[in-house]
């Protein structure tokens, strides 16, 4: 079996070219195991499993919607992410 590593590999692209990559890579990559280092959501939640550490240490595990329902580090790191404005608002009003 294959094993692909990318480490940040949508960093620098835009929302569309990053869903059109993956959707291919997930058409040449079935029966393989790809692994994603990314902080990136649109790219967390098409995971079939996710692996979130933090300082180095594993601290929760799951599918997205597992992770989001448990509402810990995860949850909290994509809602950062999905509300930057509000979230940015909320910083400045301290």
């Amino acid at each position: 079996m294959d094993v692909y590593l990318f480490d940040e590999p949508f960093s620098a692209l835009d929302a569309i070219s990053e869903q059109h990559i993956i959707k291919r890579l997930n058409l040449k990559t079935k029966m393989s195991i790809t692994i994603f280092i990314t902080h990136r959501y649109s790219s967390l939640r098409l995971a079939d499993f996710i692996l979130v550490l933090k300082d180095g240490e594993l601290v929760e595990s799951g599918s997205h919607q597992e992770l989001q329902k448990a509402g810990k580090y995860y949850s909290e790191l994509i809602k950062a992410q999905i509300e930057p404005i509000d979230h940015l608002a909320q910083l400045d009003e301290t």
